[in-house]
């Protein structure tokens, strides 16, 4: 009697996790791109500060450079979970239950792509 009903809501789950899946995904394969860039912009600031022998602007541009690789390789390694996670159990045939085990992801918040960058203090007007 409750076979096909826990049938249905196996399969439900599952396209839900599947979801889940392919979203987080296609966020951190983002956050991959933008970390590449932030590493450009990060090697353009280091070197524009030993250009002009500015020593503080090349020391943050290295430090930058270097927390955005960090990042990076952090995203890449989740981009590389989340994949395995869609493409290994298409390969050993039991999707259903995996991607029903991925549906709680949608419960955990998700982290912007990028944060926000903090501004200095408003200048007053008068």
């Amino acid at each position: 009697m409750f076979e096909g009903a826990f049938s249905g809501m196996a399969g439900f789950l599952a396209l839900l996790g599947g979801a889940a899946l392919v979203l987080r995904l296609l966020r951190s394969v983002a956050r991959v791109v933008l970390n590449a860039a932030e590493i450009a912009a990060a090697g353009g600031v280091a070197e524009a500060g030993a250009r002009r022998g500015d020593l503080t602007a090349m020391s943050e541009g290295r430090e930058a450079g270097k927390a955005a690789r960090s990042a990076r390789l952090r995203n890449v390694a989740a981009s590389g979970l989340f994949l395995v996670w869609l493409a290994l159990p298409l390969a050993l045939g039991f999707a259903l239950e995996a991607y029903a085990l991925a549906a709680p992801l949608w419960l955990i918040p998700i982290a912007p792509l990028k944060p926000e960058v903090p501004r200095g203090k408003p200048s007053r007007q008068r």
